[in-house]
């Protein structure tokens, strides 16, 4: 699958909205079309975003499944821990913060 926003694609974002609250937009793909919010908010989000998207529909995820995954993402810092004491340092946290 193909996946873009200024160009003909399988799976586009239409509708897009964004401020400072995050992303709303109108997924279209070839066999389901649905709303996604995000709280991403940066443009090259969108494109991280459709490739995700992509992937889990050519992988036959439910298009609810999609919208939860999509709308959590940030929710929950836990959800992007650094992967090292190193790189915890990198990003101003204490390795053992990190853990909990």
């Amino acid at each position: 699958l193909a996946y873009g926003l200024d160009h003909a694609a399988d799976v586009t974002a239409q509708d897009v909205r964004i401020s400072a609250e995050g992303a709303w937009f109108t997924v279209r793909a070839p066999r389901a079309q649905f709303e996604l919010h995000s709280p991403l908010v940066e443009r090259y989000n969108l494109y991280n975003i459709l490739a995700a998207v992509s992937v889990a529909l050519a992988l036959q995820v439910p298009v609810a499944a999609i919208q939860a995954s999509i709308s959590w993402t940030m929710r929950y810092p836990w959800a992007f821990l650094p992967q090292d004491q190193e790189d915890a340092e990198v990003h101003g946290m204490e390795w053992e913060e990190a853990l909990r």
